[in-house]
């Protein structure tokens, strides 16, 4: 998922940086990253959030306070 992210990430961020307007402009350029990023979370919160709480459920059932169960 980590690989999956930097690469979303990095295709927001090449447009955003390639984009004519943000090359006229610091500021232009600042707010067009902002922007990508501000997308950029728009998209992965879903499955993002969803994974989270798949792993936090799996997570709370295996949970034990026996240390042979916890080996197995």
């Amino acid at each position: 998922m980590a690989m999956e992210d930097a690469i979303i990430l990095a295709r927001k961020l090449h447009q955003a940086l390639k984009s004519e307007k943000s090359q006229n402009s610091n500021l232009l350029q600042s707010d067009h990253i902002h922007q990508a990023l501000l997308d950029f979370h728009q998209d992965r919160y879903e499955r993002t959030y969803a994974l989270t709480q798949r792993a936090a459920m799996i997570g709370a059932r295996w949970e034990t306070k026996s240390t042979i169960q916890s080996f197995f």
